[in-house]
């Protein structure tokens, strides 16, 4: 009868198979075998030993992990903004030239019957500021939106761009600029952020 007692205690006082196993998971699931290892402390059956260790190998391998996620994140992050930009202003030059194409597609069909209404300008005018009349109403027909609904199709401005125009009268050349893009990285109003298309 002492020998079955003895024979029990040394059952009961064993790793047990939930230690063990949250004890090589923590090795290669590392917050499984931490879950694992942390329920076999819980019990209070045998030894736990390989529980703790599991434990603590557990949260160093969750640890080491997730300093390497927050190390490639932060690696990775401006690269991505950065090419979020460029893709934006690319977007966006390429908007200002369907601007241009509708603005002197405009300009020569209403220029043929009605050469009075024709808004040219030397100077960058702000496209909202086109009059009402035959003009304006046969551009936002090719644009399909409301000239003061144009910039909030820029991608790269936040907002703050403005989309400017020039049509001169002697040789219809016309050009289009959105000012205050990402174009530099910057939201600065300066030159070098404008994205300019046209033959001016």
């Amino acid at each position: 009868m002492d020998n079955l007692n003895e024979e029990t205690k040394v059952i009961k006082s064993g790793p047990g198979a939930l230690r063990v196993i949250g004890f090589i998971l923590a090795f290669i699931i590392a917050p499984v075998g931490l879950i694992l290892s942390i329920i076999g402390v819980i019990k209070k059956e045998g030894s736990k030993g390989l529980s703790i260790a599991g434990i603590i190998i557990g949260a160093l391998n969750v640890a080491v992990a997730l300093i390497i996620t927050l190390c490639l994140v932060g690696t990775m992050a401006p690269q991505l903004v950065k090419y979020t930009s460029k893709t934006n202003v690319s977007a966006d030059t390429q908007f200002a030239d369907t601007i241009k194409t509708e603005l002197f597609a405009t300009a020569m069909e209403v220029g043929m019957t009605r050469t009075d209404t024709v808004p040219t300008t030397n100077t960058y005018t702000n496209i909202e500021d086109i009059p009402e009349g035959a003009f304006r109403d046969s551009l936002e027909g090719y644009l399909g939106c409301k000239l003061e609904d144009l910039k909030d199709n820029v991608k790269s401005g936040n907002g703050q761009s403005e989309i400017m125009y020039t049509l001169s009268p002697d040789d219809l050349s016309v050009s289009v600029m959105i000012t205050n893009t990402d174009k530099t990285g910057g939201k600065k109003y300066i030159e070098e952020n404008f994205i300019v298309v046209g033959n001016k």
